[in-house]
């Protein structure tokens, strides 16, 4: 009796899976209607992502059939879940990771200007911030080098700088690169041999880092048309990806120096905000100052999900960026009309409860800690957040 209730429970999840897998395969596939209709009919809880999972698993089993058969011989099939989102394969996985109304402050500090620009270092455990504070201009952006002790800063100035932090009396820059326009982004390479640079230009820049010579696409007519707002490595380093106030998402190949494509409009036209890759590099999610959250699948060139609710008014005056969480489990986006963050499930787009961030001013930054339950935030209240798990409460 025992056994056959156990065998009965498993038929009845299997059947449950391949109905979330039939759904998610109809997503997939641009089906949405039919897919609204199985989840009513199926009672599909939560609800289910846009996956390929289906296909590949059919032609897995199709490849075992023709080799039982002796049609076929195929070596074994080693498909392992990676960290991070994966929807190609993945439809029921559960969160590992703290949702962002679970976060509080736990430390904030102050500019004497409005605060705009941070980073975290890879590992985890450096942060930078940027502001006006009282110098001649405003630092726009930052990013910390992989594997030295070097923090590049871009800025109004035109100017491009490097400080080793590790020394306890920096403050100067050791080496600098002048633009002939305000620098808005950039990225270092995962090498950190070479530096991204987005500037009020509609050419992106690739700098050496030793040598300091700057290289760009050798084909003019598939640049931007407009400022550069946006830029990132994808962790293989194969591909960057950038986005500009001319509403577009260009995705580059990172050896080449070409556009390999285009996302048009990719916010309805409205400048784009931040453009971040996955740890997988299959995926690009980005925001846009139409107050929405996309992720984009590389392989087939298309926005696969849309996430939305925040910016009740529509279009955001600032802007500012989407991030991953840690684990790839959530998405993290301030709304900036009510000052709180955002979060949605990244596989399904359900929305989370919101957190009040408590600034006095828009959010201009967010980053997540690659390593950890952490994030920082910086606003026009020249102040900035950090935030972490809160503590498991009885």
């Amino acid at each position: 009796m025992i056994g056959g209730a156990s065998h009965g429970d498993s038929e009845v999840k299997n059947r449950e899976l391949m109905y979330r897998l039939m759904i998610s395969q109809l997503f997939y596939d641009g089906h949405q209607q039919l897919a609204v209709q199985l989840s009513n009919i199926a009672k599909a809880h939560p609800a289910c992502p846009p996956s390929d999972r289906l296909f590949k698993v059919v032609k897995l089993g199709l490849d075992a059939e023709e080799e039982l058969s002796g049609r076929k011989r195929i070596g074994e099939q080693n498909i392992a879940p990676g960290t991070g989102i994966d929807l190609e394969y993945e439809t029921d996985v559960q969160s590992i990771s703290p949702e962002g109304a679970l976060y509080e402050t736990c430390y904030v500090t102050a500019h004497k200007g409005p605060c705009r620009a941070g980073a975290f270092h890879s590992s985890g455990k450096l942060i930078a911030t940027g502001s006006e504070d009282a110098s001649i201009k405003e630092v726009t952006c930052l990013d910390f080098h992989p594997s030295h002790s070097i923090l590049a800063s871009g800025s109004t100035d035109f100017s491009v700088r490097f400080f080793e932090y590790s020394k306890p009396s920096v403050k100067k820059a050791y080496k600098s690169i002048q633009e002939s326009v305000p620098v808005r982004c950039l990225s270092f390479h995962p090498s950190g041999d070479f530096l991204l640079v987005g500037v009020d230009h509609p050419t992106v820049r690739l700098y050496d880092v030793n040598t300091f010579q700057c290289f760009v696409g050798r084909n003019p007519s598939t640049h931007h048309t407009l400022p550069v707002s946006a830029a990132k490595w994808s962790p293989n380093a194969n591909l960057y990806a950038t986005g500009s106030v001319d509403g577009d998402i260009k995705v580059w190949d990172g050896v080449s120096n070409l556009v390999i494509s285009t996302f048009k409009k990719a916010h309805d036209g409205e400048e784009v905000c931040s453009v971040t890759f996955s740890r997988n590099s299959k995926y690009i999610l980005s925001s846009g100052k139409d107050s929405l959250v996309k992720l984009w699948e590389l392989s087939t060139n298309r926005c696969l999900i849309v996430y939305t609710g925040a910016g009740m008014t529509g279009k955001m005056d600032q802007g500012s960026q989407a991030v991953f969480n840690h684990t790839e489990d959530y998405i993290f986006f301030p709304d900036e009309n009510t000052t709180s963050l955002c979060c949605w499930d990244s596989r399904n787009a359900e929305r989370q409860r919101l957190l009040a961030l408590g600034h006095n001013g828009a959010v201009r930054y967010i980053g997540h800690s690659p390593t950890g339950p952490s994030f920082i935030t910086c606003s026009e209240d020249f102040r900035a957040r950090f935030w972490y798990r809160k503590a498991d409460t009885d």
